[in-house]
């Protein structure tokens, strides 16, 4: 029983998420940088993590609200340090018949503001699936299955992966 309890122990401290790269330019990527949530420590059991560019983050979700500049926190966090610590965003995807919808998100402002200072560059995007799906319940097929926009966003952007990393496992398509 106390070597189970080292174990679990052991298992909570240590990140479970492996990334391809973790840092990008200024940026560092880590499940507890700002912007964190429980899940993005968790993706390998949650879901699965995908590449792509913040700019296509962005398209997948709704327009932020531009009469709420929540933004400021976030954008004086960027420009104050010469490393920034951010967590991955993520998406919330219902599988519905041979792709991925995305029906929630969370780390539009960090993209944001990652797009400003790193135009272009591929940022770490967990996916969580819906409806009690968990990464054991994926097949590779699902985990590069076209990703399609929620449907509160500006366009109907698709966005097709090429990269992906699955319980624990680095894929490339």
């Amino acid at each position: 029983m106390k070597l189970i309890l080292e174990k679990w122990k052991q298992f909570l401290k240590e990140s479970t998420t492996i990334l391809p790269s973790n840092k990008v330019g200024k940026i560092i990527y880590d499940p507890k940088g700002l912007g964190s949530t429980p899940d993005g420590t968790n993706v390998d059991y949650m879901g699965f993590t995908v590449w792509m560019k913040a700019s296509d983050f962005i398209k997948l979700n709704p327009i932020r609200d531009s009469t709420i500049d929540s933004t400021e926190y976030i954008s004086k966090h960027f420009q104050e340090n010469e490393d920034i610590i951010i967590a991955p965003p993520f998406l919330s995807a219902e599988w519905v018949e041979d792709h991925w919808k995305v029906d929630g998100h969370e780390g539009r402002g960090r993209m944001i503001e990652v797009e400003k200072i790193n135009p272009g560059s591929l940022v770490p995007v967990h996916i969580f699936p819906r409806h009690g799906n968990r990464a054991r319940h994926l097949t590779e097929e699902m985990i590069f299955a076209t990703i399609v926009a929620d449907r509160r966003a500006a366009t109907l952007f698709r966005f097709q992966p090429k990269v992906a990393v699955w319980q624990a496992e680095l894929f490339k398509k």
